[in-house]
């Protein structure tokens, strides 16, 4: 019997991330598209029988966010968990920002959670990175969203993934500086690699603190993922088809990920 699944659907940019958990609920993590692929069409004609039991936004970027609206009208999450700007300080002039107007609306008139939870030996938690140290990092609209990305945590069976959303270098070492960081992070075994696996979110630091089995990478088209991510000095890998593999990414398809009682199984899917 299956107990949780996944899937980090290939969008060539941004990230979407489907969960369901044991007890049946079902979890969305950003909720990127692609222009030929829609993850919420997708989630809801094959995946769910209710509504989405809770959505988290790590940052309202365009590429995390897209379908905010389709999400909504399909599936009207439970619980919205995500962080609040000066929206209007967020844009930029002459851009159109039809999805984060959305999302801003969604904020001020939703029930919006912010804690942990755990259900049938599932345990769910969020970081939230400091926004005055992300400031002084760096002060560029772009940076501070991708700094201040709400992380998570999902465990269950022995297995700890850790969801990074864009959270760039400067701020990775400022968050290992933090004790209550390093506790959140213990343990973990699969990482979703921050900001689509590029160069300016690998910090070589992180690794000495946890000692991950693989990474999974929302990879963006035409940008190769850091090398890091497939090197044995930063993942330990897992077995696959005789191999030893240390990243799966989207280039191959939609990840997908089975945890069951008596193990678990993860491939690239075509959907």
């Amino acid at each position: 019997m299956v107990n949780l699944t996944m899937y980090v659907f290939n969008i060539g940019r941004g990230f979407s991330c489907f969960v369901r958990s044991p007890s049946n609920e079902t979890l969305l993590i950003d909720c990127g598209c692609s222009d030929e692929f829609s993850p919420i069409d997708y989630i809801h004609s094959n995946l769910l029988t209710s509504n989405i039991s809770k959505l988290t936004i790590t940052h309202p970027h365009n590429d995390h966010i897209r379908e905010i609206e389709n999400v909504w009208i399909k599936t009207e999450p439970n619980t919205l968990l995500g962080r609040d700007y000066d929206w209007e300080s967020l844009k930029e002039p002459g851009l159109e920002y039809k999805a984060l107007d959305y999302y801003a609306n969604l904020k001020d008139n939703v029930y919006t959670g912010t804690g942990s939870h755990s259900q049938r030996g599932m345990n769910l938690n969020h970081y939230f990175p400091n926004r005055t140290k992300a400031r002084k990092i760096d002060v560029a609209t772009q940076a501070f969203l991708n700094n201040t990305s709400i992380l998570s945590t999902l465990e269950y069976q022995n297995k700890k993934f850790l969801f990074t959303g864009d959270i760039q270098n400067e701020m990775w070492e400022k968050l290992l500086e933090e004790d209550d960081f390093l506790k959140f992070i213990e343990g973990t075994t699969i990482v979703i690699a921050p900001h689509h696996g590029l160069d300016s979110a690998f910090y070589p630091g992180l690794y000495e603190h946890i000692n991950p089995w693989i990474s999974l990478i929302s990879e963006r088209s035409g940008e190769n993922p850091n090398s890091g991510y497939s090197s044995e000095d930063y993942f330990s890998g897992i077995k696959y088809q005789d191999k030893t593999r240390r990243s799966f990414t989207t280039r191959l398809g939609t990840i997908y990920v089975e945890v069951r009682e008596d193990g678990w199984w993860i491939e690239n899917k075509d959907i």
